[in-house]
């Protein structure tokens, strides 16, 4: 009688569980429904980051699938992915996708990089609200209006398309980080009413007119590189900003940088300007890019004693003295300027890299006293004595190219100059001794030697 009962109990308990478990569906153990994937690229990536190199790849393998990165791995077709419910964070960076289709239902998307590739149409992305993160660099969209509802980016990367038109992103009031650089874009209205931008791409496009950047007060980074802007006073307001960029331009008024007292990074190479008073304000300059210009003084940037890098390669330029006092710089490049004199340069005993390619230089005695120096440019001058440079114990990279040098003693008495280190020596009158002894000698320590 205790038996039955038990049995009866067993009955009870255990019958409804069997009838649950014909209904519920299949467990990761078992097969359940198959995913296939046509693109054997996209196989390939999807079997390694879910550690199942062969047999049939079933949806429950895909269920704890949270990223996927693929760079350069061929793939055209994302077929298969829409199985990946729980996909967040989706790398595909340069390869042949154009259809994205597949990833449209894909909803616990936060981030999606699909850089260089192949795509025209971002519709399929409309849906995807709870993106944060969306890179689509290099593609060939024109039409942005898919963005619209995605106001929750933060990040939004559209550098390299055909856009023209942006005033989708007018509601994208969350981001952060826009860059639009390589488009064919000439109104920035839209963009007035993005107060929480820090970093804006704007290079390489049409833009003439930058009053609707004037909003943005937030901006830390704003780079406007090779357009067409003539009026810079609207930026006036930015004072946030650490760094601008507008070299390639038409800019010749520069009093509007006055006020942005903040700046550590400022590009204004290649814009005609023969002169640069306005920027003695800037102390807190650590990156000055001029070169391309039509300067002739540089007096102005005695002030600026916490350059770390200054180019000003192509201007107008003989007299380095005011630049004696600037003991922070690391990099300085002169190139292609009426330089004959360097003793101004013998007290910037902190830098690693000069070039003064394209001068009138001959006499190098002050180089000496450059020793930190690691790459050296002097093509194109008018040397012939090239003894300083043997006490340069940190140089691996030295141009001399297109000089009247004849002997390279000097170079082979450096014994720092060694395996891995790199010389230029073409178009020079090199002796006899320096063509059949000197330059095999450099050659048998391993370094390089072009003549």
């Amino acid at each position: 009688m205790v038996k039955e009962k038990l049995v009866r109990r067993l009955a009870i308990v255990l019958i409804p569980l069997l009838v649950l478990g014909l209904l519920l569906p299949c467990s990761c153990g078992d097969s359940g429904e198959t995913v296939a994937f046509p693109d054997p690229n996209l196989e390939a990536v999807v079997r390694e980051a879910i550690g199942k190199p062969t047999g049939d790849i079933s949806q429950c393998d895909l269920k704890g699938l949270t990223e996927l990165v693929a760079v350069d791995k061929g793939i055209a077709d994302l077929a298969g992915l829409e199985q990946c419910t729980i996909l967040n964070r989706l790398w595909l960076v340069n390869n042949q996708i154009s259809e994205l289709t597949p990833i449209a239902n894909l909803t616990n998307l936060s981030v999606i990089y699909l850089d260089n590739n192949e795509i025209s149409d971002i519709s399929p992305l409309g849906n995807l609200t709870n993106l944060r993160w969306l890179s689509l660099e290099g593609n060939r969209i024109r039409n942005i209006s898919p963005v619209t509802g995605l106001t929750g980016l933060t990040l939004l990367f559209l550098g390299g398309n055909q856009i023209s038109d942006i005033s989708p992103l007018g509601d994208l009031t969350s981001l952060h980080r826009l860059d639009l650089s390589g488009n064919l874009i000439g109104d920035l209205s839209p963009l007035s009413s993005l107060a929480s931008l820090n970093e804006l791409n704007l290079s390489r496009n049409e833009i003439s007119d930058v009053s609707p950047l004037n909003s943005l007060t937030g901006l830390i980074w704003l780079s406007l590189d090779e357009n067409d802007i003539y009026d810079i006073s609207p930026l006036t307001n930015l004072t946030r900003l650490t760094a601008l960029h507008l070299g390639d331009n038409q800019v010749r008024d520069l009093s509007p940088l006055s006020n942005l007292k903040g700046l550590n990074e400022l590009d204004l190479s290649m814009n005609g300007l023969s002169h640069i008073s306005e920027l003695s304000i800037l102390t807190r300059l650590i990156w000055l890019f001029l070169e391309g210009n039509a300067i002739s003084d540089i007096s102005p940037l005695t002030s600026l004693t916490n350059l770390n890098v200054l180019r000003l390669d192509d201007n107008n330029i003989s007299d380095l003295a005011p630049l004696s006092n600037l003991k922070l710089l690391a990099e300085l490049h002169f190139s292609m300027n009426e330089i004959s004199d360097i003793a101004p340069l013998a007290s910037l005993t902190q830098l690693k890299k000069l070039d003064l390619d394209g001068n009138n230089i001959s006499d190098l005695s002050q180089l000496g006293k450059l020793k930190n120096l690691t790459e050296l440019h002097l093509s194109e001058n008018d040397i012939t004595d090239i003894a300083s440079i043997t006490n340069l114990a940190n140089i691996h990279n030295l141009y001399l190219a297109a000089n009247d040098i004849s002997d390279v003693t000097p170079l082979v008495r450096n014994q720092y100059i060694s395996q891995g280190d790199y010389l230029c020596l073409t178009d020079n009158p090199l002796s006899s001794e320096s063509m059949k002894v000197r330059i095999p000698q450099l050659e048998e320590r391993g370094v390089t030697v072009i003549w």
